[in-house]
């Protein structure tokens, strides 16, 4: 091989060298532009989920669920927000802080607002065909709760059975509405000093003369709004009879009076 090189002209070696050089430039120069087109094509067919660093922050605004506009909204302004304000004027962290804290305190200012219940009352109406009416009051003590009951409307002389009933519903004339004794522990019937009893069962008035009794007993086995069979919203009703304290409901006959328990006016005790 180098024989014939010696043997060619010089003219001939020289054109055939400079002719290699020239083809390896044209495939560098070839190579690059390739690279230009290929990252051209892949910027063009960039899928349309992934947002453009113009239009970051785009989108609907949290705070109100518009469309703020891509084209209208900076890059710099953060997530959460409708930059521009043209969809709602809010901005979307703060309306979220906002949420949070209403939903974090008014979850903690109820739960105090419960706790500070410590009366509760009951109106008596009459039942269809009955004249007795008066007023039941429940107050939270150390122990329990006190009940304090003035009526009238009662047979002179007599005894008649008082109960909180499972309902504080007087819809019916009859008093029929406000259900059975209130009694979630499932005890059986019995006096107020028993171990065992209803959650209602609260004994008997004694009527005067004048068909008027007033009634204070306390009791451990009851709340106005605790963990303890809470009586807020239940019923009373007070009956024609005495209880007996016999089994399932102490005999005590019809309804004569109902009422509801509700919140106590503090200014009112």
């Amino acid at each position: 091989m180098a024989n014939e090189m010696n043997n060619q002209p010089k003219g001939v070696v020289m054109n055939g060298f400079f002719s290699r050089i020239g083809v390896l430039v044209m495939l560098v120069v070839c190579v690059g532009w390739a690279g230009v087109a290929l990252g051209e094509g892949a910027a063009a067919t960039q899928p349309a989920t992934q947002p453009a660093v113009e239009a970051e922050g785009s989108g609907k605004c949290e705070a109100c669920g518009k469309d703020g506009g891509a084209a209208t909204q900076p890059a710099s302004q953060p997530a959460g927000s409708c930059g521009t304000k043209k969809s709602c004027g809010k901005d979307g962290d703060a309306v979220k802080k906002a949420a949070h804290h209403h939903k974090h305190h008014g979850k903690h200012h109820g739960k105090h607002a419960w706790k500070k219940i410590d009366a509760a009352v009951a109106v008596l109406h009459p039942t269809e065909g009955n004249t007795t009416r008066g007023v039941v009051r429940f107050t939270r003590t150390e122990n329990g709760v006190k009940v304090v009951a003035d009526v009238e409307g009662l047979t002179p002389g007599a005894m008649h059975a008082i109960h909180i009933h499972e309902f504080g519903d007087g819809t019916a004339s009859n008093g029929t509405s406000a259900g059975g004794h209130y009694n979630p522990a499932g005890h059986a019937h019995g006096a107020p000093a028993d171990a065992e009893r209803h959650a209602g069962d609260l004994g008997n008035l004694q009527a005067d003369g004048e068909g008027r009794a007033h009634y204070e007993l306390e009791v451990d086995n009851i709340s106005i709004c605790g963990h303890k069979s809470p009586i807020l919203g239940r019923g009373v009703i007070v009956h024609a009879k005495a209880d007996d304290f016999g089994q399932p409901t102490g005999n005590a006959g019809a309804r004569i009076a109902c009422g509801v328990i509700g919140i106590a006016n503090p200014a009112a005790q």
